[in-house]
């Protein structure tokens, strides 16, 4: 009887760890990662040279799911349970943005080069951009692979080297610390996707209730962010130009990776005047097809999980990405050219200063947070 009784206990608790596992694997957030992800597993396809796959990484929609995990990780990393941060923040938004900011590196000396050959630069301008592309590609290929190659006996360049003193300290942080997104036995696609799916989530309402406060905080933050437009990347006490395009489109980037749970209203829906002449005679007309100046639909949830933003706000935050990156790109080309460093030109830091300055007066932020807190 006694050997029965443990017997039915174990039966027991193994069909309630079963039960639980089912509950924690939510369909409709691990749709939300596994959409990034099935594009980078399909990239890193077994049998392509290395060569290839990671030129093919730093191209169209390989590059996007890259930003896209990253954005999710962001969402995530302030979930209420034990182990957000070192997963979210810690290895994920980590592992997510030092594929990025490495495929970043390469895709501005790759601008840099082309442009100095167009221009017809001196030829110790143009090596020096090539030797820096160079050393790009290798950080991407230690990123990805694990192998360091002869990084460490060349003389990197200062964001190589930034780049580079980054990922050796964040990768001691990261749970992921002896994976790379390749591997012959296991590599940190096939553990994201198991720990994934295997995490304790919240129920679907509270999920909402949370992913939407995160919109909300994203947002805020953004706002109360000082920016010294005077240089382009950020120095240990302050942000540049560069990071007050990045603090504007991450709710894009978040809002297109919650499968549907954002959407936009109505064209004519905006809560200004003022704001909606401007989205009907000038946004509209330059961003409505461009790919991030939409939202997805929702396969998973009815409309009343949906919140709804007025497109007015969401095209003005579009619009400041694209042309604050115009001026961010210019500002690279010059930079080098001159050796100005991290300086950014008196004008473009005027002229991102302005830009900046109409963002708060217009109050897209706190229009877009209310419209974001009246869905809950």
């Amino acid at each position: 009887m006694f050997f029965k009784n443990q017997l039915v206990l174990i039966l027991s608790l193994f069909i309630s760890t079963i039960l639980t596992q089912a509950e924690a694997a939510n369909p409709i957030i691990l749709q939300r990662f596994e959409k990034p992800l099935s594009i980078l597993e399909d990239t890193f396809t077994p049998g392509e040279s290395l060569e290839t796959l990671l030129k093919n990484l730093t191209q169209g929609r390989r590059r996007v799911a890259v930003f896209n995990l990253q954005a999710l990780a962001q969402i995530y990393q302030k979930y209420p349970t034990d182990n957000a941060r070192s997963f979210f923040k810690d290895t994920l938004r980590f592992e997510a943005k030092s594929l990025e900011d490495s495929i970043g590196l390469i895709d501005k000396w790759a601008v840099i080069t082309k442009f100095y050959q167009d221009q017809n630069i001196s030829s110790e301008k143009l090596n020096q951009a090539q030797e820096n592309l160079e050393q790009a590609w290798l950080i991407l290929e230690w990123v990805v692979t694990g192998q360091e190659n002869d990084l460490k006996n060349r003389n990197l360049s200062e964001d190589s080297l930034l780049l580079y003193n980054r990922y050796s300290e964040g990768k001691k942080l990261s749970l992921y610390k002896d994976l790379f997104w390749v591997g012959d036995k296991n590599n940190i696609i096939q553990q994201l996707k198991s720990d994934l799916r295997s995490y304790t989530w919240l129920n679907d309402q509270e999920d909402r209730a949370y992913v939407l406060e995160a919109l909300q905080d994203q947002l805020k933050e953004t706002q109360k962010i000082t920016f010294n437009f005077n240089l382009l990347e950020d120095t240990e006490s302050e942000k540049g130009l560069h990071e007050f395009r990045r603090e504007i489109r991450w709710f894009s980037f978040q809002a297109n990776n919650l499968d549907g749970l954002v959407q936009l209203k109505e064209l004519n829906s905006c809560p200004t005047e003022n704001l909606h002449k401007e989205f009907i005679n000038l946004y509209y007309p330059q961003l409505k097809n461009s790919p991030y100046a939409k939202l997805p639909k929702s396969t998973l949830l009815n409309e009343s999980q949906i919140c709804r933003i007025s497109p007015c706000l969401f095209y003005k935050l579009s619009s400041i990405v694209s042309e604050v990156g115009a001026l961010k790109d210019e500002v690279e080309k010059i930079n080098h050219l001159e050796d100005l460093h991290n300086k950014t030109p008196l004008e473009t830091a005027q002229k991102a200063a302005e830009i900046h300055a109409d963002l708060l007066t217009s109050n897209t932020l706190d229009l877009l947070r209310d419209e974001i807190k009246a869905c809950y």
